[in-house]
């Protein structure tokens, strides 16, 4: 019994210490940019997004818990400059791709106002009003010349001017059928959306071929550049602290407090995308990915092997023997 609540314990005392090590860290930023955007389809907001949420965030817990078991079977070996490196490189090329993807949505939207404005200005119902205007003055000057049908003149032109006006607002039938043909190939619904507004999903595509590759893609990005980043993590701190031991139910408690705080940037991601406009999302993702990306190349310089302690000791050596010389 004494042994069954010590166990229980430090299992509970293992995923505290690891959930509270993952939140707001790098990695959890990577999962909860990952989650809103997605480096080949743009923003997640297709028939399939909740999958590809789910796949980054298993392939963000399948690297925590890889790193936790290698951490408790070998320690915090010195991996160098190189996962550090590698992450710099990819979150970098995820940034210029993320920036592209901004300009295009600005290039988007503007072509979108612009051609909602150039229909309202060439609105059929005006047209036709004010082309029917001529004819209508015309018939009243030449039934005003006769006294005996003046009232049905006036009563003829009205009809004249009332028609042409409505025969003017109502769409001709191929109108109807270019915007059917047009609302086919929208992919964000049959709805239009309002002016000045792109639809998300008309800007990041949804395509039956774009949301598979951002599923085939989801999982194995998320588990690489988590499992770069999470060299000279918090996170990696914590876990060696949790999972600093030999008993099976340290390292369990360790790896599944993970889940949680995966769960959460998962979550966070989804929420920031669903209430933010399109141009907004697009901007914290760049802002995120190139912020991360300063941090990882910070990290990586620092483990140059020029400014390890070892080198920066022979570098201090060197200096006293030549000013002793001196």
């Amino acid at each position: 019994m004494l042994a069954a609540r010590a166990a229980n314990a430090l299992l509970g005392r293992s995923a505290l210490i690891s959930f509270l090590g993952e939140l707001g860290d790098k990695t959890f930023y990577v999962t909860t940019t990952l989650s809103i955007w997605c480096p080949w389809g743009g923003l997640r907001n297709g028939q399939h997004a909740l999958a590809e949420r789910c796949l980054v965030g298993g392939g963000a817990f399948v690297a925590f818990a890889l790193r936790g078991m290698v951490l408790a079977s070998f320690g915090n070996a010195d991996e160098g400059c190189w996962p550090a490196a590698f992450a710099c490189v990819v979150l970098a090329t995820l940034g210029i791709i993320a920036i592209f993807g901004k300009r295009r949505a600005n290039e988007a939207e503007s072509k979108q106002m612009l051609k909602s404005s150039s229909h309202d200005e060439e609105s059929p119902w005006n047209k036709a009003a004010f082309s029917s205007s001529l004819p209508w003055t015309a018939d009243v000057g030449q039934a005003n010349s006769d006294a005996s049908k003046g009232k049905e003149a006036s009563v003829n032109g009205a009809q004249c001017w009332n028609t042409a006006a409505f025969h003017g607002a109502l769409p001709s039938q191929q109108q109807v059928a270019n915007e059917a043909s047009g609302a086919a190939a929208v992919s964000y619904g049959s709805v239009a959306a309002p002016v000045g507004q792109t639809s998300k999903s008309s800007i990041s595509g949804s395509s039956n071929e774009e949301d598979l590759y951002s599923i085939l893609i989801a999982f194995p990005l998320s588990f690489f550049l988590n499992l770069a980043m999470e060299s000279d993590d918090k996170s990696e701190a914590a876990l060696l602290k949790a999972s600093h031991g030999t008993q099976p139910g340290i390292m369990i408690g360790a790896i599944l407090g993970f889940l949680p705080a995966v769960v959460m940037a998962v979550v966070l991601g989804h929420i920031l995308e669903r209430q933010m406009q399109s141009q907004q999302a697009l901007f914290l993702v760049a802002f995120l990915l190139w912020s991360l990306c300063m941090i990882s190349m910070s990290q990586a310089m620092l483990r140059l092997p020029v400014l390890q302690p070892a080198a920066l000791a022979a570098v201090q050596i060197s200096t006293r023997i030549f000013s002793r010389r001196a």
